[in-house]
């Protein structure tokens, strides 16, 4: 069973067999928690390589599975259509997890745990209100932790298999801003589904003649009136079909090129196809657009400072001390802070000017010291701050607003064409990992 999808788009969405990743989805819950009485039959229904896949566990992701698409609004599949995608994605997991084992990959409870609290925060929740809101819908928190654990481990699996591997020049990134497609375009993101008919990465003419039939079939449905998301949970090979197609808000240069030349030219509403791509064809469906923001601009800050240094824990309260006496001389107007800095900052390069370390951009300083250099109206010094350095006393000098528009875009453009190589080269890595494996499928066996 190969199952190909489309490339991975946004791995958190690809993962996601399990509820609440950056949402908490309460309708998925729910139809989970309604079914929870439902005795299975447990039999094995899929062996990959050593492990299995049983009866009841695909039952248990059915559901999840359908929750999903009814928190979606997508109408359900039939029950062999439906069992066949979800069995299709439990297969790709349960290969992805073995290759982390293979490969000693481990996430520890620290890990585990600051993910669990960046899910709540992104959630608008403490730790223990995501808890609660997790065992009320009927999911046990150790199963919950053990889903968002397995993400976790394939997450780093495709990042050491395919991430490490990236390159991008400053070539390539030129070449996406100098295009004229780049210049012209109004639009910062396309929100896009996409139904994905797989190929193989050679395939015969007659494979391709079947693939461009079931493509122009599905057409001929959306034509006629059927729901996209409908088929493409009954139909596509994509990882996204049980999300009914949906790949989420993307920006043009995150697109692949193919699909990001035919939705220049669509309004919302609109269906293209059949594409070809490396993985097979593919029919999308342009759901709405975002208009650009216009240019981007960043405060820089004019900062000095004091720094006592630190060299072990031992020595904080001395240096505490110390960088306390230097603000009240400055304060009380004794000395100046530039004459201060000079003599008894051990920052070498900043004490020679006074203590002035320039016109800073936003996440160059280490996160203490620029929080509360944020803090700070201009001409306004500081109580002490400690850092991993030491202890400093800071004043902000001055603060403007810059135009980074073309840092900002060739930034952005990086991210894109990583995001775009990422995603075809893991879908890729993934399909060699299964054709290396032993996969058996038993979903009709009566046994």
């Amino acid at each position: 069973m190969k199952g190909k999808g489309f490339p991975m788009h946004k791995l958190k969405k690809i993962l996601f067999l399990c509820l609440m990743i950056t949402t908490f989805s309460v309708e998925a819950a729910n139809q989970v928690h309604a079914n929870a009485n439902i005795e299975p039959l447990d039999r094995v229904v899929a062996v990959i390589n050593s492990e299995v896949i049983t009866q009841s566990q695909l039952d248990k992701q059915i559901e999840v599975a359908k929750g999903q698409l009814q928190a979606s609004g997508t109408p359900i599949p039939d029950e062999a259509q439906l069992q066949k995608q979800v069995l299709n994605q439990m297969i790709d997991q349960n290969i992805e997890l073995q290759m982390a084992k293979r490969f000693g990959i481990d996430i520890t409870e620290t890990e585990l745990n600051t993910t669990l609290k960046g899910i709540a925060k992104r959630n608008n929740m403490t730790l223990t209100q995501l808890r609660t809101a997790v065992t009320s819908h009927g999911v046990t928190w150790t199963d919950y932790r053990k889903q968002i654990k397995d993400q976790m481990l394939i997450n780093e699996v495709l990042q050491r298999a395919v991430g490490s591997q990236i390159n991008i020049t400053p070539q390539e990134i030129k070449n996406v801003m100098d295009s004229p497609d780049f210049a012209s375009r109004n639009v910062s993101q396309y929100h896009v589904a996409d139904i994905l008919i797989a190929l193989p990465d050679e395939p015969t003419s007659q494979q391709l003649q079947q693939a461009n039939q079931v493509a122009q079939d599905l057409i001929k449905q959306l034509n006629n009136g059927a729901n996209f998301k409908e088929l493409a949970a009954a139909n596509s090979n994509s990882n996204t079909a049980l999300s009914g197609g949906d790949l989420g808000w993307t920006s043009p240069e995150e697109l692949p090129t193919v699909f990001a030349s035919k939705v220049s030219t669509m309004k919302p509403g609109q269906v293209a196809g059949p594409i070809r791509t490396g993985n097979g064809l593919h029919i999308i469906k342009l759901l709405d657009v975002k208009q650009k923001n216009g240019e981007h601009y960043i405060t820089e800050t004019n900062v000095r400072h004091i720094l006592i240094a630190t060299k072990s824990p031992s020595d904080s309260k001395a240096a505490k001390a110390q960088i306390e006496v230097i603000r009240k001389q400055i304060v009380s107007g004794q000395s100046s802070f530039a004459t201060m800095a000079k003599k008894y900052s051990q920052d070498p390069i900043s004490a020679a000017k006074g203590g002035n370390l320039g016109w800073v951009t936003p996440g160059i300083l280490v996160a203490p010291f620029e929080n509360v250099m944020n803090s700070l109206k201009v001409d306004q010094i500081s109580q002490p701050v400690k850092t991993e350095y030491g202890w400093h006393l800071i004043e902000v000098l001055g603060r403007k607003k810059v135009n980074d528009t073309e840092k900002y875009q060739q930034a952005e453009v990086k991210k894109m064409i990583y995001q775009r190589k990422f995603e075809e080269q893991a879908q890729s890595w993934v399909e060699r990992m299964k054709d290396a494996s032993y996969i058996k499928i038993m979903l009709n066996d009566n046994a």
